[in-house]
């Protein structure tokens, strides 16, 4: 399962570091982090994704998220 999400306010490597390691702490697999359009690509190993957690986890760190959507492992 691939999840999208909109990240406002990521800047730098030290950004991205902070968020994937939270994220991989939820279960993630990969995080890849776009610092053109903002946008996070988030893979998990399970259908069953904590959409919840991670955006508050993305909160918590200072970071402004949007929910895009998820993506089906047959389609990736």
């Amino acid at each position: 399962m691939r999840v999208f999400i909109h990240v406002d306010g990521i800047r730098c490597a030290g950004c991205a570091n902070a968020i994937d390691q939270k994220l991989r702490a939820l279960g993630a697999e990969k995080v890849d982090l776009d610092f053109r359009t903002f946008t996070a690509k988030i893979d998990f190993p399970f259908d069953d994704t904590p959409d919840d957690e991670m955006m508050n986890v993305i909160s918590s760190l200072g970071y402004q998220p949007i929910y895009l959507g998820k993506e089906l492992e047959e389609n990736l």
